[in-house]
């Protein structure tokens, strides 16, 4: 049995996974995007389905101030006594947020705030006690990980903060969570940044309180010395067992071109097995690739073949909008009338470069993802387009205007302070589609179902490299802006 990472494409960072019930809850950060922290549930740890994100009204939580890269940092995902439990940090306002649910395909509760000053938070139950590990910030602003006990009832903090560990040596140490095996307290974190440096470090305590002392052989899962592996900037991970007792991590990744990355931290799977008292994490190499010839116990979980899907509508069967669609720091369900597979999307005096646009966009989730949309040009007030989009200050567009009763196509890029901005030409007819075709060399612009190419633009200056958008990955989607409207009548994405 052999499958390919990642498990779960396109900007999905820092994953958390839990097992309750015969199944895995994996939750992924969003940051600005919204809804955020999507839930997803697999029996394979492969193939994986798309729950209710935790996070779908704007009284749970307000991004409205979120910059771009801020708002919910990594979630850990835990169940205990038939509970789930999801927290997070609002970065954009330094809270720390407790979410709960009975059940995760009914939604999520109202935040509760634990009030501990750091990121990155986790759980451990043991017993009737909870204890919450997160990055905290010492002396000169360094990093280290901490930890409380808390009353999961109230948020209250009972005992702490105490310090667990400075790490292993490398610079921000992050991404902490505890697991307890055979009565040793294993700590496992992420340290070096989140770039190429990245490693998964881990660290051993008889008491849960520590003093924890670093594996040997740390870090147990990096690929900063192995330049030539296609995945890169592997950190963050999540250990979990499955049914028959056997332990697999998930983490994140990149898959760069270059040293340039465009799709944003991915999520992945090893499988893990025991070394006596240490976890040895596949080879300690992040390949793309896994055979499970030799993990036997493992091999038993797969028994369906990977599958990739492609995005085929907007619009579900039910008429909601598809849950992998994202906006920008809230809801628009004001903004987006469904109309039977399509959608009427109404500008409401926004723009690409404000807080909340009037935007829907998919994630790019392959190297060669094509991204199709028809417009319906009869709407009288049409004004909007498709967009390629990394944050409000990276982004490529192809608009669609119509004024006195003509419709021009107009080339706009946005590169920091460079606004680049060109009529294209005159469309007519009742629609036109358009088409984003993505490439590892840049973004091409076509249009008509023959795609006639109208414009490239280089991949690199939509990247999280030249950006400086440390968080997020690129979206390709549909906006309007002003004070009219894009009616969409099909959006598919092609891997």
């Amino acid at each position: 049995m052999k499958y390919q990472n990642p498990i779960i494409k396109g900007f999905h960072p820092d994953p958390s996974v839990c097992f309750a019930n015969g199944q895995f809850y994996m939750v992924n950060s969003t940051f600005e995007y919204f809804p955020g922290l999507p839930i997803y549930t697999s029996k394979d740890l492969l193939n994986w389905e798309s729950l209710p994100a935790v996070v779908q009204q704007h009284a749970q939580v307000d991004l409205h101030k979120a910059k771009n890269s801020e708002g919910l940092f990594a979630a850990t995902i835990r169940e205990n006594k038939g509970t789930f439990y999801v927290v997070t940090t609002n970065i954009s306002t330094f809270q720390t947020l407790l979410f709960t649910t009975k059940n995760p395909m009914h939604g999520w509760s109202q935040a509760i705030e634990i009030k501990i000053k750091g990121i990155d938070p986790s759980l451990f139950f043991e017993g009737e006690r909870t204890y919450l590990q997160f990055t905290g910030y010492i002396e000169q602003q360094k990093k280290a990980i901490q930890q409380v006990e808390l009353n999961i009832m109230t948020g209250e903090i009972i005992e702490g903060p105490k310090l667990l560990s400075h790490g292993s040596g490398g610079r921000d140490v992050e991404g902490p969570h505890i697991y307890k095996k055979e009565g040793s307290y294993y700590l496992l974190a992420a340290e070096g940044g989140t770039r190429e440096g990245h490693m998964i470090t881990i660290f051993k305590s008889n008491e849960v309180w520590g003093p924890y002392v670093s594996c040997a052989n740390n870090p147990i899962l990096s690929n900063r010395d192995y330049p030539n592996e296609p995945l890169q900037s592997i950190g963050h991970g999540d250990l979990v067992q499955d049914n028959s007792k056997a332990w697999w991590l998930v983490c994140l990744g990149t898959r760069p071109y270059k040293h340039t990355t465009n799709m944003g931290r991915e999520t992945l799977l090893y499988p893990v097995e025991w070394n006596g008292e240490w976890p040895v994490i596949h080879n300690g190499i992040a390949s793309q690739y896994v055979d499970l010839a030799d993990y036997p116990q493992h091999q038993a979980l797969m028994i369906n073949p990977q599958v990739v899907e492609n995005f085929t509508s907007l619009v579900t069967e039910e008429g909601e909008i598809n849950s992998e669609a994202l906006f920008l720091r809230d809801d628009l369900s004001l903004r987006a009338v469904i109309d039977h597979n399509g959608v009427l999307l109404k500008g409401d005096q926004s723009y690409l470069e404000q807080q909340l646009p009037s935007l829907i966009g998919l994630r790019q989730t392959s190297k060669t993802s094509v991204f199709e949309v028809t417009i319906d040009l009869t709407e009288e007030k049409t004004n909007g387009g498709i967009t390629v989009y990394i944050d409000s200050k990276h982004h490529s567009d192809l608009l669609v205007q119509k004024n006195d009763g003509e419709i021009f196509l107009t080339r706009r890029t946005r590169l920091k302070e460079i606004i680049i901005q060109e009529k294209l030409q005159l469309i007519k007819g009742n629609e036109v589609v358009l088409s984003i075709g993505c490439s590892v060399e840049g973004y091409n612009f076509s249009i008509g179902k023959e795609r006639k190419h109208l414009y490239k633009i280089d991949a690199s200056f939509l990247s999280n490299e030249f950006s400086f958008g440390k968080n997020t990955g690129v979206i390709c989607g549909i906006f309007a802006e002003g004070e009219g409207r894009l009616s969409c009548l099909s959006f598919t994405r092609q891997d």
